[in-house]
């Protein structure tokens, strides 16, 4: 039966492992930040001591005794505080964490569109702007066939605009779905690692 000591470490330990684990090292977005943290240790150290003895007097002719002092050393223990870094990973500037991803994060945010970049948007079809929060303008008609010709061109933009939504939607659900299954697999495999450890 396992001591309620290592149960705790284990759980630190699996707990660390999240966080190390939780950023991809490898992405573009992510950066590394050094952090300090101290720990207690127990460390020896010389500690002087009086030793006094009982010896015959240096005067042969008495026969009394005195006391020698002499200052000796003995290895002692005592608790002390150390100072140690470790590296830790954090979504760079511009960026913040998403789902164990680091996305980009605008100030403004995208109206009809989607942030692509720090403070950038990516603009749906027929919007533009900063924020993607304008139409586009369009000249006026003159007659009553440029009128029916603006107006299918307006459907046209807005058939396009809908279907495009309806794909980015399809690609944003299968991208959650695909990092729900990594992340089920990822666990699995620290499980395992971590029940060969205790093993």
């Amino acid at each position: 039966m396992p001591t309620m000591r290592s149960v705790i470490v284990l759980q630190i330990l699996s707990v660390l492992i999240g966080l190390s684990c939780s950023l991809n090292p490898r992405d573009p977005n992510v950066c590394i930040l050094w952090e300090s943290f101290t720990t207690s240790v127990k460390e020896s150290y010389q500690h002087p001591y009086d030793q006094v003895t009982d010896e015959p007097c240096a005067d042969p002719r008495t026969s009394y005794r005195c006391l020698h002092h002499r200052i000796t050393y003995k290895t002692a223990y005592r608790q002390a505080v150390k100072t140690d870094y470790r590296k830790r990973y954090q979504c760079c500037p511009g960026f913040y964490e998403s789902r164990d991803k680091c996305v980009p994060r605008c100030t403004k945010e995208c109206v009809h569109g989607r942030c692509v970049a720090p403070d950038r948007c990516q603009c749906e079809g027929g919007w533009r702007g900063d924020d993607c929060s304008s139409g586009m303008t369009f000249p006026l008609p003159h007659s009553r066939h440029s009128v029916c010709s603006s107006l299918s061109l307006t459907q046209t933009q807005l058939t396009f605009t809908k279907k495009k939504q309806e794909e980015e939607q399809d690609e944003e659900v299968e991208e959650e779905e695909e990092e729900e299954r990594n992340k089920q697999r990822h666990e699995m495999k620290q499980f395992s690692s971590s029940s060969r450890d205790c093993t």
